[in-house]
């Protein structure tokens, strides 16, 4: 999701969304299996994740028979000699590996019809498995 920023500000807003494919599914699920993407716990739980005003936050979202949980990890690849931040930034480089994921930002990118624009505090790439 992408929001417009032309002068002067119209609060125009370009989203779009594609269910993935049964194989970019099984590797998506596979990833947060084999990084254990779920168990780790959200930045401001991890002593020493700093926190700071620009870069990207990433969120996680989870929901079991009887649980539900938002995480979030501010900026990964600035946080040094910090085991979870260089498991989930890795998790993250794989996601965007996906030919799927790949050619779905690159088309969502090419169809934004804004000059100028920003994506909330940073940019996102957003997925659902539906088990």
């Amino acid at each position: 999701m992408v929001y417009s920023v032309d002068d002067p500000y119209d609060g125009r807003l370009y989203h779009s969304s594609m269910n993935l494919d049964q194989q970019t599914s099984f590797a998506f699920q596979q990833l947060i299996d084999d990084f254990q993407i779920l168990a780790i716990p959200s930045d401001c739980h991890i002593k020493e994740w700093k926190q700071g005003l620009d870069g990207i936050t990433y969120a996680t979202e989870s929901k079991a028979k009887n649980s539900y949980s938002v995480k979030r990890y501010w900026t990964p690849t600035t946080q040094e000699n910090i085991k979870e931040a260089r498991f989930f930034q890795y998790f993250i480089n794989e996601i965007y590996n996906l030919k799927t994921v790949k050619s779905a930002f690159v088309k969502f990118m090419d169809k934004q019809p804004f000059k100028s624009y920003y994506s909330g505090y940073g940019s996102a790439t957003i997925a659902t498995l539906i088990k």
